[in-house]
């Protein structure tokens, strides 16, 4: 597994992920997280902060952008 410092390209990565995610946790009683938060503008902040990872498996191509 390779972690490394997230990029304004890995954006839409991340989104895939977290809509992909969010009904389950919510299924589970975990609330945190709805369809507006978090949004692209959270981690394009996160990414100017320097402050959004990423982590790609091996064998797990990335998404286009």
């Amino acid at each position: 597994m390779q972690v490394r410092q997230g990029t304004l390209e890995d954006i839409t990565g991340v989104m895939d992920l977290i809509h992909r995610v969010v009904p389950r946790m919510r299924e589970e009683g975990n609330l945190q997280w709805d369809a507006h938060y978090p949004n692209p503008a959270v981690f394009q902040r996160d990414v100017e902060l320097g402050q959004l990872w990423v982590a790609s498996a091996a064998g797990i191509p990335r998404r286009p952008s």
